[in-house]
C-alpha cells in the first residue's frame, strides 16, 4: 500500500508514491529473530568398556567432534572405582580410573560449551581384584586347610590345619646371592651339566624378579664348597643315595625357607621325572620366603609340578609382591592394603649351627617337593 506526496519541483507539482509502512505492537520496532539451535557437541573415540585392578590405574583419552575450550566433568557411579580427568589440550579430555574394590562401576562424561550441545558419554568400568585371602595365607604365611576345604582324613593326614593368627612374613630382606656346588662325591659327579646350570641360572633370575617385582641384583657364582655365609643361597645337586642313606625316600628337591643362610638340593636322579626349570623356580621361590600353594591350579608353588609352566603365576606374582612390599616379620592381615602397618618381629631364619657340610644340612627344617 501506498500514499501519494505532492512535491514542487521546478514550479511543477508532481506527485510522488512513497512506501507506508505499517507496524503492530509497540510502536513500530518489529519483532526479535529467533536465536539459532545450539551446535551438536558429542564425544569421539570413547571406548565401550575397561578393566582395572583394584590398586592401579586405567587412562583413555576422549575428543570431542569440535575442539572449543569446553567445561568438562567425569563420575563414577559406585565407590568401586573412582575417576579424575584433564583437558590435555583443547577438545581432548584425558581421564583417569582408579580400582577400588571389585565390582561394576558406569563412568559417566560431560562437556559444556555456549552455543552447542552438551557432549554426554558412558564407559563401563569392570574392577577387578586378584588379591585372594586363601591364596595369601598358604603363600606366604604357611596356613592353609586341606585343598579346596577338603576334610579327606587322609588330607588332614598329610596336611593338617595351621592357624595363621601368629604367623608372620619370611621373606628374605634383600635379594640374595647364589652359590651353585660341583664336585664329585665318592667318584661320581654330583654337580650340573653345564645345560642343567644354566637352566639353574635362568630360573634363579626369573625366579627372583617374578617374585620380588624387581630386577635381579645377586650375583651366581660357582664352587666346590659352601658358602654358608648370610645373604648367600646355596644350592646343592645330590643323588638318590644321600636320602636312601638317612633312610628316607628321595623327593625331586627340598629348600630352606627365607633362610638368611639358604639352601637347596635339587635331586639329579629324579630330573627325568622333575623337570628341573620348574623344580628350580619352585626352590627359588622357597628360598626367597614362600611356601607350598595348596589350592588347584597352576601355581609354581604347588607342591605337584606336574606339567606346570616354569614361571610364577599372575597370582603368585601378585600376592609374593605385596609380600615383598611388606617386608620381613610382618604379622598376618586378611589384607595388607586396607590396613596400617604394624610392628614387625625380627628372625634371621638362619638355621646356622656350625659350618655346614653335605652331611649335616638342616634336612629337618627343609620344605620337601616330592615325585608323584
Amino acid at each position: 500500500m501506498t500514499t501519494r506526496k505532492s512535491l514542487m519541483v521546478g514550479g511543477l507539482l508532481v506527485a510522488a508514491l512513497s512506501p507506508l509502512v505499517l507496524s503492530c505492537g509497540d510502536g513500530g520496532g518489529g519483532a526479535p529473530a529467533a536465536p539459532p539451535p545450539p551446535i551438536p557437541l558429542s564425544w569421539n573415540d570413547v571406548p565401550d568398556g575397561i578393566t582395572v585392578r583394584v590398586g592401579e590405574e586405567e587412562i583413555f583419552t576422549a575428543l570431542l567432534s569440535a575442539a572449543v575450550p569446553a567445561t568438562y566433568s567425569a563420575s563414577a557411579s559406585s565407590g568401586a572405582a573412582t575417576v579424575t580427568g584433564r583437558e590435555v589440550r583443547t577438545g581432548v579430555y584425558e581421564v583417569t580410573v582408579a580400582g577400588v574394590e571389585a565390582g561394576e562401576v558406569q563412568v559417566t562424561l560431560r562437556a559444556n560449551h555456549t552455543g552447542y550441545t552438551t557432549a554426554t558419554a558412558s564407559v563401563d568400568v569392570v574392577v577387578e581384584d586378584l588379591f585372594d585371602e586363601s591364596l595369601w595365607r598358604e603363600l606366604v604365611f604357611d596356613a592353609y586347610d586341606c585343598p579346596n576345604g577338603s576334610t579327606n582324613e587322609g588330607c588332614m593326614n598329610q596336611w593338617g590345619e595351621r592357624q595363621v593368627e601368629r604367623r608372620i612374613t619370611s621373606v628374605l630382606p634383600s635379594q640374595p646371592d647364589w652359590h651353585i656346588l660341583g664336585g664329585y662325591v665318592d667318584g661320581e659327579p654330583w654337580e650340573f651339566t653345564s645345560f642343567q646350570e644354566q637352566v639353574v641360572r635362568d630360573a634363579i633370575r626369573n625366579g627372583v624378579e617374578q617374585a620380588t617385582g624387581e630386577r635381579f641384583t645377586g650375583r651366581i657364582t660357582t664352587g666346590l664348597t659352601l658358602k654358608d655365609s648370610y645373604g648367600w643361597v646355596d644350592v646343592l645337586p645330590m643323588r638318590d643315595e644321600f636320602w636312601e642313606d638317612l633312610g628316607r625316600r628321595p623327593p625331586c628337591g627340598v629348600a630352606l625357607v627365607g633362610a638368611t643362610e639358604g639352601v637347596i638340593l635339587i635331586n639329579l636322579d629324579a630330573l627325568d621325572v622333575c623337570d628341573l626349570a620348574s623344580l628350580m623356580a619352585h626352590e627359588v621361590g622357597h628360598a626367597l620366603g614362600f611356601y607350598h600353594v595348596l589350592n588347584v591350579g597352576d601355581y609354581i608353588m604347588s607342591p605337584y609340578l606336574t606339567e606346570i609352566p616354569p614361571e610364577f603365576s599372575e597370582g603368585e606374582q601378585f600376592h609374593a609382591l605385596l609380600a615383598w612390599e611388606l617386608g620381613r616379620g610382618a604379622p598376618f592381615t586378611p589384607d595388607p592394603r586396607k590396613t596400617s602397618s604394624a610392628a614387625r618381629m625380627t628372625t634371621d631364619r638362619g638355621y646356622s649351627e656350625g659350618p655346614r657340610t653335605r652331611a649335616n644340612l638342616p634336612l629337618g627344617e627343609m620344605i620337601e617337593c616330592r615325585m608323584h
